[in-house]
């Protein structure tokens, strides 16, 4: 019986230690009910989960958007230095870091605010769709950078 117990919380320790690896540093996307929640930015309705994304601090306050471009734009202004950032990929709409990700911004996109970035898992996908759009495939880091830079006629 004994065994038994201690082979039953080895497995619930294993899971919940997978669990936590699953993201870094432990941070979980935000809660974000589509069709409910409004954007923390614009106070649109989130409906599209493509776009859908947000981030939460270490201190748990969390922000959530409909578009990765506000986000972006949030995280610029405001540059919190502990923000674990999520975003959806754009095909299966699992969430995913956007530390890790690759994003294809282009006119085509057309996400709710303009912002028209699309996330992706991996980069093969994402330049799939870049060169659809004839564009490259980028990381957060550059979509920060070019966040910098208002696009004209927005």
């Amino acid at each position: 019986m004994r065994s038994l117990l201690t082979a039953l919380l080895a497995a619930t320790l294993s899971l919940a230690a997978g669990a936590c690896a699953a993201s870094p540093g432990g941070a979980q996307p935000p809660d974000i009910r589509y069709g409910r929640s409004v954007c923390d930015r614009c106070g649109m309705i989130i409906s599209d989960e493509r776009f859908a994304c947000g981030y939460v601090l270490a201190s748990g306050e969390s922000r959530i958007f409909d578009d990765i471009g506000e986000m972006a734009d949030e995280l610029r202004e405001r540059r919190p230095a502990d923000a674990a950032v999520f975003v959806h990929d754009y095909d299966t709409k699992d969430w995913i870091r956007a530390e890790g990700a690759f994003f294809v911004y282009s006119e085509g996109i057309r996400s709710p605010m303009g912002g028209d970035l699309a996330a992706f898992v991996g980069r093969e996908r994402a330049e799939t769709l870049a060169t659809r759009y004839a564009t490259t495939a980028t990381t957060w880091e550059q979509v920060m950078a070019r966040a910098a830079t208002p696009v004209p006629g927005r």
